[in-house]
């Protein structure tokens, strides 16, 4: 239900945005201020949009896997297999949020050519 709600905060009008996530329809305003989905480049659009808020999501839980890394790392008291675990978490996010990087260029790359 939480993820709804952060979709709904992510459709605000005209592609202005509300909160910390982008606007689910940024760039389809007409000149009377409206929402226009007539063509398949909006709603090429609106998939862009999208993919764009989920990166904006996973890069937060990345910051999350990273301070939980952190704390496994600190609390380990020199104990090999906790910081052997923290270091795998680390390691892990690292990539992933490298790749979330990647994807969100490529997503904006291929947004803005529409």
């Amino acid at each position: 239900m939480i993820f709804l709600q952060l979709f709904h905060m992510a459709a605000a009008d005209c592609g202005t945005t509300h909160g910390v996530l982008p606007s689910l329809y940024d760039g389809l305003c007409n000149s009377k201020n409206e929402i226009q989905i007539s063509s398949l480049t909006e709603v090429a659009k609106i998939i862009g949009n999208i993919m764009r808020i989920l990166i904006a999501i996973s890069g937060s839980l990345a910051i999350i896997a990273i301070l939980v890394a952190a704390i496994y790392y600190i609390t380990s008291t020199g104990d090999p297999s906790r910081v052997k675990r923290a270091k795998e978490i680390l390691i892990n996010t690292v990539t992933g949020l490298i790749l979330i990087i990647m994807s969100y260029a490529a997503v904006t790359f291929i947004s803005g050519n529409f």
